[in-house]
């Protein structure tokens, strides 16, 4: 429903645009296109980004699958604890619910009136603190602060505390887990936007 209202009051082709502008290298390469070709560009990449936007629902699952499957894994060989791989991906998944408030916010706040020019669809609330940056900031500061979340940070909380009911870890072992393997996503997307600007 998120991304629907996304297409409607925003348009792909403006969320694409907004995401441009975050990237200054990327920015100036495609402003120094021919006009047919950029304009050419800006419409397959703003037609990506409309099917990856309604994949959302799959993509999440695999992704959840795969840091249940991380987690779990830390869990067996570090932790040597007594939990089950599906348990463990039932936590993940309903640990998440509180990013359903997130995309409801962001939803309202779209249908409120937002303005179209400063909607950024990779952090469409103003719940971290690189929502906040200008679009001039590094985009490593902006990929290190973003995940500074409210709703990320409480979805992690709950992780941990799923882990400690479902396997009787200690909670330090399991917030260690938890909050250590979000760490290693993060500083790989720093590094990430460090080498692409």
């Amino acid at each position: 429903m998120f991304f629907y209202v996304v297409d409607r009051k925003v348009s792909f082709l403006r969320v694409v645009e907004n995401l441009i502008r975050l990237e200054p290298k990327q920015a100036d390469r495609i402003d120094r296109l021919p006009a047919d070709q950029r304009d050419r560009t800006m419409a397959q990449r703003a037609a990506i980004t409309r099917i990856v936007s309604y994949a959302v629902p799959v993509i999440t699952l695999v992704l959840y699958a795969v840091f249940a499957g991380v987690l779990f894994a830390t869990l067996k060989l570090v932790a040597t604890a007594d939990v089950k791989y599906k348990t463990l991906f039932a936590v993940v998944v309903y640990s998440r619910l509180p990013e359903l408030l997130g995309f409801l916010l962001a939803m309202l706040s779209l249908l409120a009136g937002v303005g179209r020019d400063a909607f950024n669809l990779e952090n469409p609330l103003a719940v971290n603190p690189g929502y906040f940056l200008a679009p001039s900031r590094s985009p490593a500061l902006r990929a290190l602060l973003t995940p500074l979340d409210v709703i990320t940070i409480w979805t992690l909380v709950l992780t941990a505390i799923g882990i400690t009911c479902i396997g009787k870890v200690k909670r330090g072992t399991a917030f260690a887990v938890v909050f250590g393997w979000s760490a290693v996503v993060v500083l790989a997307r720093v590094a990430l936007a460090a080498a692409t600007s």
